[in-house]
């Protein structure tokens, strides 16, 4: 899932492997405008605030943009090569016009040629980039699991510690109460004894 403001990924694939011939001039406007939009988001938004989904959409869309740039370039460069084809052609009679109809399919069958080696390099790049983001994923998962696996053991190591403070802290508890008690029953001890002393002395003067 992309980070909020940020252009969704299947947008993005769509937008590629979908000719500009298929789409309507509103739609075309449109892919150039969020597409421009969503470059300009990635570029300024720094890389510790995006979440792991942002970053792998935004390194899978990079290797998209490369393969559809080429896919795009080989296209120009056919649609070229079959211009100058045809004009040489069209320029030429009778015996030229022979020629020019040999180099016109030659121009269709390079062009044919052309197609299907950028259309094979377009869905090699998309298979990477789908790979790539599939192995981020796979580790962003490895990763948490990690994470909470430590968290678990450390507080379960604190709780056992904390376990064993309280432990030991009973067992303080109840010594220092001991002696607490000693001496409270040393010190009635030495105060019935002082009583019984003076009520002997005071009997004693009475006779």
């Amino acid at each position: 899932m992309s980070d909020t403001g940020r252009k969704p990924l299947t947008d993005q694939v769509q937008q590629k492997i979908t000719p500009d011939s298929q789409k309507s001039t509103f739609d075309q406007a449109k892919d150039s405008a969020t597409g421009t939009a969503d470059s300009v988001a990635g570029l300024v938004q720094p890389g510790d605030s995006k979440s792991t989904t942002q970053k792998l959409s935004d390194e899978t869309r990079s290797n998209v943009n490369t393969g559809g740039d080429k896919l795009s370039s080989a296209t120009q460069n056919i649609q070229d090569t079959a211009s100058n084809y045809t004009q040489k052609a069209s320029a030429n009679t009778g015996e030229a016009q022979e020629t020019g109809k040999g180099y016109l399919q030659q121009a269709q069958g390079t062009a044919s040629d052309y197609t299907q080696k950028a259309q094979e390099t377009a869905s090699d790049a998309t298979q990477k980039a789908q790979g790539t983001a599939s192995d981020y994923t796979q580790k962003a998962q490895e990763t948490a699991a990690d994470v909470t696996q430590k968290a678990q053991d450390t507080a379960s190591d604190v709780s056992q510690q904390a376990s064993a403070n309280a432990g030991a802290a009973q067992e303080a508890g109840k010594g220092y109460l001991q002696q607490a008690q000693d001496i409270a029953a040393s010190a009635l001890n030495s105060a019935s004894k002082t009583a019984a002393d003076l009520a002997n002395t005071i009997s004693g003067e009475k006779k």
